[in-house]
């Protein structure tokens, strides 16, 4: 399964000063977060720390019914800036867990799946907004132009770009190259229909084998639009992210506390996600 997780500093005020809610991190997190002085940097990396840790903490109990402390395990980016969740004891639960974590403004969200080792994950959120005159010419590809003007009446073009371009990101996050590439190294074929629905859409995602020349597993992609802006995940497994229905299943299981309703007040829950 691919469980999912947004979050905000809306109901963890203290995070956006840089503090640390107790109990979250690490004494070697603790440390790299004091290296960290940069105000900005430290709010993003807190929050995509916090969120990483509640969705493991979560999974980790409605997999095994046993429950971990966040202290219990750290997460630490490799080389090449992918996270990993590293166990800080012995009885470490026995779940292969690969997660992707991004940020946007206020909100940070994380993608968690449980299956082979090394798996391929990459998951990224965008706002929906309009972008500079030229930016399709410059970072799309060919078949991606040609779906924006295929558009229907009634699909606002800045959701499909933005779609787009978060597309490719996870992309190339799940094959651990980031934007060290360019980024017409991939094409990410949304299909462009008039009216949004609430739950995931699939796309397409093809590796220009001219620009990375090497072999690659076949990637599925899933997106969706979430208040003013775009999730997208991508995997190599096969699986989809969970609906919301299934995602309130998890937490409650976890016993967690968990919401999907936008208009709700946030503040004083323990945790909110699934929508913004």
């Amino acid at each position: 399964m691919i469980a999912w997780l947004v979050q905000s500093f809306d109901n963890r005020p203290g995070m956006f000063q840089g503090v640390p809610p107790s109990g979250l991190l690490t004494k070697a997190e603790l440390s790299q977060l004091a290296g960290l002085k940069v105000d900005k940097r430290r709010r993003e990396w807190l929050l995509g720390r916090w969120t990483a840790k509640w969705l493991v903490q979560a999974v980790v109990e409605a997999q095994t019914g046993r429950r971990v402390e966040m202290r219990d395990f750290r997460i630490r980016n490799t080389e090449d800036g992918v996270p990993q969740v590293v166990w800080e004891r012995s009885d470490r639960p026995g779940l292969s867990l690969q997660i992707s974590i991004s940020h946007s403004g206020s909100y940070a969200l994380c993608a968690l799946q449980v299956g082979q080792a090394n798996g391929l994950l990459g998951a990224d959120i965008e706002p929906i907004e309009p972008r500079p005159a030229g930016f399709v010419d410059d970072y799309f590809v060919e078949a991606e132009a040609n779906r924006l003007r295929m558009v229907e009446a009634g699909f606002p073009i800045d959701t499909l770009v933005t779609a787009t371009w978060s597309a490719k990101e996870a992309a190339l996050k799940a094959l651990q190259l980031g934007l060290s590439v360019d980024t017409r190294s991939v094409s990410c074929l949304i299909r462009p229909l008039a009216g949004l629905s609430t739950g995931w859409r699939t796309y397409m995602v093809v590796p220009d084998l001219h620009r990375i020349p090497k072999s690659l597993p076949y990637l599925c992609g899933w997106w969706r639009a979430m208040g003013d802006y775009i999730l997208t995940i991508v995997s190599a497994n096969g699986q989809e992210p969970l609906s919301e229905k299934s995602l309130r299943r998890l937490f409650l299981t976890s016993a967690l506390v968990y919401h999907s309703n936008p208009d709700r007040d946030t503040k004083s829950t323990v945790l909110s996600g699934g929508v913004l």
